[in-house]
């Protein structure tokens, strides 16, 4: 059988070669079952994927006496998403004016876990401060958090929901 692994951006899969029966063997006798290959269909995160086999051959020291016939060798596994455990300061400062709607900017957003040269950036529909009162470092809800990207789906976030953000006080004239 093949493992289940959590998505690195390779296709490579880990057998469980003991598993792997050879159907008609003799007990007792010297044989095994050597797969110089073994690769994911592809490397996006999945659900019981197709994992293909290469270059099967036996070898032992009975292995003349046997051919070796591959059928219905269909392995699956599956690649879980990698988690993403911080999208960074995404909540501008602000100046009071009332409400507790807060600015989202994810330009300098900062995803911690994303593996080298994947796309993955995060989108914030909306953000709100708890309160409308001025404050230092407030904390920020964040609605309709996103990963958007070519590589998006083989990722999942598992906290950075809030943020903290200022607002300044206004200034008043007279």
């Amino acid at each position: 059988s093949a493992q289940d692994k959590i998505y690195d951006a390779t296709t490579n899969v880990q057998l469980n070669k003991d598993q792997l029966l050879l159907s008609g063997k003799v007990q007792g006798d010297d044989l095994q079952l050597n797969i110089a290959q073994s690769a994911f269909d592809n490397k996006q995160a999945g659900v019981n994927k197709s994992v293909n086999l290469t270059g099967l051959t036996l070898s032992g020291a009975d292995e003349k006496n046997y051919d070796l016939l591959v059928n219905n060798l269909n392995l699956n596994a599956t690649i879980n998403k990698a988690t993403i455990s911080s999208i960074g300061k995404v909540v501008k400062d602000k100046t009071y004016d009332g409400n507790t709607a807060a600015v989202v900017d994810t330009s300098n957003a900062s995803l911690s876990g994303v593996i080298a040269n994947d796309e993955v950036s995060v989108r914030v529909g909306s953000a709100a401060f708890t309160d409308k009162n001025a404050g230092i470092n407030k904390t920020v809800s964040l609605n309709n958090v996103n990963l958007i990207g070519n590589d998006a789906g083989n990722y999942q976030l598992v906290t950075g929901l809030t943020n903290t953000a200022t607002i300044n006080k206004a200034s008043i004239q007279q």
